[in-house]
């Protein structure tokens, strides 16, 4: 039975890196049931599709940014990759859920937020689903992020469409392309959701960013 105490509106008004570790810690062992499987969460399996039309083949290492339980990184297995792909994230108990599936060849518990809790790993490609979907983290998170990239990485960005431009994700995504900092990018829109009809609140869309850093 889903715990009604942990939930997708609910999650939404977490604010501080802190709350996000305890609520996701307490949600780890029922998220898949209560929210992948009962929502009809359709976004991993979406943006690891667009990965395979960009990148087919690819077989460098893989950050996984805000892997949750891992289901970004199954879906990428299920797409045809077969290199080392890493999962990101907060929960140390979204973490221990993650590695129970063997996906992945490690994991760190990641803030995003503070560049000192990265691993020392520069990666060839990124990817994010849900780490840019509520709201707590805006550019300049992204913006660190950049620092887990080797040189001429490719990255494979969402964010929600409505914090996109209510937190300004889009003018400083033209920002570093002016400055040379990414490639021009690739815009792909995506319903998070198989089913939107039920979905009230405004997680139903996602821009999906596709571009190099240079």
């Amino acid at each position: 039975m889903a715990d009604n105490r942990h939930n997708r509106d609910e999650a939404y008004t977490l604010q501080t890196p802190d709350d996000h570790r305890r609520y996701y810690d307490q949600w780890a062992q029922t998220y898949e049931d209560d929210f992948i499987e009962a929502e009809g969460y359709a976004y991993s399996a979406r943006i690891a599709l667009i990965a395979r039309r960009l990148r087919p083949g690819f077989k460098a290492r893989i950050a996984d940014i805000g892997c949750g339980t891992g289901v970004v990184g199954r879906e990428l297995r299920m797409q045809g990759f077969r290199g080392p792909i890493d999962g990101l994230d907060i929960s140390e108990g979204m973490l221990k859920k993650a590695g129970e599936a063997g996906i992945y060849d490690q994991l760190h518990c990641t803030d995003l937020t503070d560049p000192g809790s990265f691993p020392e790993t520069r990666y060839q490609f990124l990817i994010s689903t849900g780490a840019f979907t509520m709201g707590h983290l805006g550019p300049d998170t992204l913006e660190k992020v950049f620092g887990l990239a080797s040189r001429g990485a490719f990255a494979l960005i969402g964010i929600n469409a409505v914090f996109f431009e209510k937190d300004g994700f889009g003018a400083a995504f033209k920002e570093w392309e002016a400055a040379g900092r990414i490639t021009p990018p690739v815009w792909f829109d995506t319903a998070i959701y198989y089913d939107l009809e039920p979905i009230k609140t405004h997680s139903r869309i996602a821009r999906i960013a596709a571009f190099t850093i240079t």
